[in-house]
């Protein structure tokens, strides 16, 4: 998959600008969602399961919890303050989001 420039005003009003390394594929989103039962990751503790990685070392996550299901965010350092925010409201505005390099 070639790497996608993502640009976004996080919920936190902070931009953020990274890469979208990849999304994972079937059989590694089983062990994630393995990860999220047994709340292995801060993340999964937040109701999150990791779905790919972007730039920065961020990790993407889904919403899968009544408060957060099916939104697209990102958990890491990144370049922006904030270590946890929302990208987008779902997949499908995410995907719109992104710009092939």
């Amino acid at each position: 998959m070639a790497k996608s420039n993502f640009h976004v005003r996080t919920t936190q009003d902070n931009e953020y600008h990274a890469c979208l390394d990849y999304i994972f594929s079937y059989e590694q989103l089983i062990i994630e969602i393995e990860k999220y039962y047994n709340e292995v990751e801060n993340w999964n503790k937040l109701g999150f399961v990791q779905i790919g990685l972007m730039q920065w070392s961020d990790v993407l996550l889904l919403g899968v919890e009544d408060t957060n299901r099916e939104e697209i965010w990102r958990y890491g350092t990144g370049d922006v303050k904030s270590t946890c925010s929302k990208l987008a409201n779902n997949i499908f505005e995410f995907m719109t989001k992104l710009k092939n390099q």
